[in-house]
């Protein structure tokens, strides 16, 4: 038959509790607040710099801009 496993009362890492505690916990207000402003200034920056480099390209339809934006989120996906 078997049993139950049980946990030992004491961490085999001194520590180790309260690293788990630090970690269960989500991210603060602040700390969600400054990572949401750094990505929005990267997506304006990255914007604004590609409209800048394709500007001086003239072409008929937006299939180019189109798989530009797909080739751009693949390689960031990675």
């Amino acid at each position: 038959m078997a049993t139950a496993a049980t946990s030992p009362s004491s961490p085999a890492v001194p520590g180790a509790s309260a690293l788990h505690e630090k970690f269960a916990k989500g991210p603060g207000r602040i700390g969600t607040l400054i990572f949401a402003a750094v990505a929005i200034a990267a997506v304006i920056y990255i914007g604004w710099n590609l409209a800048r480099d394709l500007s001086e390209m003239r072409t008929g339809s937006a299939m180019p801009y189109i798989l530009l934006g797909v080739a751009l989120l693949v390689a960031l996906g990675f």
